[in-house]
């Protein structure tokens, strides 16, 4: 829009103009994101996945005739990726320096991604509302040192009206 003043299209969990781009689903059901923004990464999807006859494909040919054509790329792909659960098929294709991932619900994320752990993103905080300690998000900033603050509980309703008003 900076550039030429048109208001960008829609385009659903994809990126408008990019095709295959955006969100698709596996064998078991599970949700991932796909994001082939080249052609080197168009042609390393379809040598992964054994279709190198999409390269061959007219209305495939170029990023233009891919987003011209989503609809009929998404026939012939969607095959491919129900043929994988998502974890396989995610690690074959971030092997492959495809760019996609997992589309976590709040329980994956919370319970078993390895980067929330790594990262210490969960502290235990008291929270008087519900008079109870509980798991919550700590700030994903960090400084050179490590964590900018730990956590601090909720404040009462009111708690901080004065010194915001001052």
């Amino acid at each position: 829009y900076t550039s030429t003043g048109d208001m960008p299209q829609r385009s659903g969990s994809g990126l408008f103009g990019f095709a295959p781009y955006g969100t698709f689903e596996a064998a078991d059901g599970e949700p991932f994101y796909l994001a082939t923004a080249s052609e080197k990464l168009w042609q390393r999807l379809c040598s992964t996945l054994d279709r190198e006859d999409l390269l061959d494909d007219d209305r495939f040919e170029t990023q233009a005739d891919r987003w011209d054509n989503r609809e009929a790329l998404h026939d012939e792909l969607d095959p491919e990726f129900r043929s994988y659960d998502r974890r396989d098929l995610v690690e074959t294709l971030a092997g492959a320096g495809v760019p996609c991932g997992p589309l976590q619900y709040t329980d994956e994320l919370v319970e078993d991604d390895p980067h929330v752990e790594q990262r210490d993103m969960l502290v235990e905080s008291h929270n008087q509302w519900v008079e109870a300690d509980c798991r919550t998000t700590r700030m994903p900033f960090r400084d050179s040192d490590g964590l900018i603050d730990d956590a601090s509980p909720p404040p009462n309703q009111g708690e901080h009206t004065r010194a915001v008003l001052e």
